[in-house]
């Protein structure tokens, strides 16, 4: 079995985002109310915690009594990692639920438990989440709030059969380049002009923001997905990235013709003119500012 995270955005009404928001709070006052009581009675263990302050919790917060359990149970999980400091809570952290007080309606709807009782909220969900949640066991699920863009969501821990590795049959080989950045076996070029003009564009512009050198030039090179963008990265061994276009379409190339590997040859240097060693310089330093700016 293969446990995954998939998240999924809600869209709840009005009432019901308050709903959402008013149990969030609740649940994360019972999480530090629990907490200050585990770190003076120096007792962290979930049982011998939940004799202590499960009438408590209910009581003060009006939390169920499932959602009491899940508090407790999160102030356990927490001290188990460090006992270092006392554990506090946002009032807006994740909520935890389980199966019993969580349920999936038609993977487009939501069913969970509140303090003004049951509510079915939807969901966003796209293709990518009902493949991986349609026929999957659903687990713990986090209820999220996200500040920036001040919505709610929905973090699904859903377990999966473990698929069979397949043997390759024939294989599919992979020559990689500069001007082509690759060229397979079966003389299919995967041009690279466009990943060249994007890296130039990106190392002036990073380059503009550095020199203004303001906390708002910072903050846009911290927010831009230098890395995300569909940059070709060169690593000895493997030059390609396995998220990178060129090579999801070697990959759907092969799977068409029932290949089943795709050969990645070692890249040592095979250009060392002038002018190419200037634009390896120019990357090796593009790699570096990123990392001193994450």
């Amino acid at each position: 079995m293969v446990t995954r995270t998939i998240t999924c955005v809600a869209t709840p009404t009005a009432p019901q985002a308050e709903a959402l928001r008013e149990t969030m709070v609740a649940f994360n006052g019972a999480c530090n109310y629990v907490s200050a009581v585990a770190w003076k009675e120096r007792t962290f263990d979930k049982r011998r915690l939940q004799r202590l302050v499960y009438y408590p919790i209910r009581a003060e917060f009006g939390l169920p009594a499932q959602l009491a359990i899940r508090a407790i149970a999160k102030v356990a999980d927490t001290y188990r990692v460090s006992k270092a400091t006392l554990a506090t809570f946002h009032p807006m952290g994740a909520a935890t639920y389980d199966s019993r007080i969580l349920s999936l309606k038609n993977l487009s709807t939501v069913s969970l438990t509140t303090l003004q009782g049951r509510i079915k909220v939807g969901l966003n969900v796209g293709g990518y989440q009902t493949n991986r949640l349609a026929g999957a066991v659903l687990g713990e699920t986090d209820l999220l709030w996200n500040p920036e863009k001040r919505r709610f969501s929905f973090a699904f821990s859903v377990k999966q059969e473990t698929l069979p590795p397949s043997e390759p049959t024939e294989f599919l080989g992979v020559d990689l380049g500069i001007k082509n950045i690759a060229v397979d076996s079966d003389g299919n070029r995967y041009a690279g002009g466009k990943l060249r003009r994007y890296r130039k564009k990106s190392r002036r512009l990073r380059g503009r923001l550095q020199k203004l050198g303001t906390r708002g030039s910072r903050r846009l090179i911290a927010k831009r997905p230098w890395t995300r963008r569909p940059c070709a990265r060169r690593f000895p061994g493997c030059s390609v990235l396995s998220r990178h276009p060129t090579r999801r379409r070697c990959s759907r190339a092969s799977r068409g013709r029932r290949l089943c590997s795709v050969i990645m040859p070692r890249d040592d240097g095979v250009r060392h003119s002038p002018a190419a060693q200037s634009r390896d310089l120019a990357r090796i330093r593009h790699a570096r500012t990123l990392k001193s700016c994450a």
